[in-house]
C-alpha cells in the first residue's frame, strides 16, 4: 500500500511541473507573438512612410501566408513581405525565412498577382528585420528582393 500512494505522489508533482512547463511556454510564446505584431506595424508604417500602399496585412489563402503585401512605390511591383522581429541581434533575419517559407510566400504571390484593381505586373519578396529594445525600435532592415522565384 505504502508503495502505490507514493507513486500517487510523485504523480501528482509530474502533472504539476508539466502545467509550469505549459504555462512558461504559453507565456513565452504570447510574449514572441506581441514581439511579431509589433514588429509587423512598425513594418507596415515604414513602408508607408517610403511609398509602398499596404494591399494586405496577415494575408492568408490556405496553408500560405505573408506578413505584408504591398505595392511598390512604382505601382507596377507586387511586394511580398516577410517581417522577421526579434529583441535581439542574434540572427540574419533573411536567413530565418527557409526554403519552405519561400516557396509558401511564392504560392501566395501567384494568387495575389491575380487580385483585381492593384494593377501590378512583376513581383518581388522582401525580408525587413525589426529589432526591438523594450519599446523602442532598435533597428529596421528592408532587404528588397532577398530571394528570386520564378511565378
Amino acid at each position: 500500500m505504502a508503495d502505490a500512494s507514493g507513486g500517487g505522489r510523485r504523480s501528482w508533482a509530474l502533472v504539476a511541473w508539466i502545467a509550469r512547463l505549459r504555462d512558461r511556454w504559453r507565456r513565452r510564446r504570447a510574449l514572441r507573438n506581441g514581439v511579431g505584431r509589433r514588429g509587423e506595424r512598425v513594418a507596415a508604417q515604414w513602408l508607408r512612410r517610403h511609398g509602398y500602399r499596404l494591399l494586405a496585412a496577415n494575408a492568408r489563402i490556405g496553408r500560405d501566408e505573408a506578413d505584408l503585401i504591398a505595392l511598390a512605390p512604382d505601382r507596377r511591383t507586387l511586394v511580398v513581405v516577410e517581417v522577421k522581429s526579434t529583441g535581439s541581434t542574434r540572427r540574419d533575419p533573411v536567413a530565418r525565412v527557409d526554403r519552405r517559407k519561400q516557396q509558401r510566400m511564392q504560392r501566395l504571390a501567384a494568387a495575389a498577382l491575380r487580385w483585381p484593381g492593384h494593377g501590378a505586373t512583376v513581383v518581388r519578396f522582401d525580408v525587413i528585420g525589426v529589432v526591438l529594445e523594450g519599446r523602442r525600435v532598435r533597428r529596421l532592415e528592408h532587404r528588397p528582393g532577398c530571394f528570386d522565384a520564378k511565378i
